[in-house]
């Protein structure tokens, strides 16, 4: 009677594993595609943020900011940022952190600029 020995083969990761390397002249380090594309979309979606607080720092209202849609985005971008340090994802973590910054600016005028409701 044969024995027969089950191998359990290692599965690759679920990202890609395409490797973009600089040339040695730059000495960056090698980051997968997937990184790279975290941190553009993370960026892309960080900067949509400027627009609105330039100009709600220029025209000093943000009446048509709801506290609702403030706080749950912040609650939401503070989980995304928790998430990305339990995953360890550079581009998670330093989006959602630099957009929390901005949603907490964004607050900080709302209350700062709020206008005295007429009675």
């Amino acid at each position: 009677m044969r024995h027969i020995t089950a191998v359990h083969a290692s599965h690759p990761p679920a990202t890609p594993t395409f490797v973009l390397r600089a040339s040695a002249k730059l000495f960056l380090p090698a980051m997968t595609i997937a990184t790279v594309i975290g941190f553009v979309a993370g960026t892309l979606t960080t900067l949509s943020f400027v627009p609105q607080i330039l100009k709600t720092f220029r025209s000093k209202r943000c009446d048509d900011l709801s506290w609702g849609m403030l706080l749950a985005f912040t609650g939401g971008v503070l989980l995304w940022f928790v998430y990305g340090v339990f995953l360890r994802s550079a581009p998670i973590m330093l989006a959602n952190l630099v957009t929390l910054s901005l949603l907490i600016w964004l607050v900080v005028m709302k209350i700062r600029y709020r206008r005295a409701v007429p009675r």
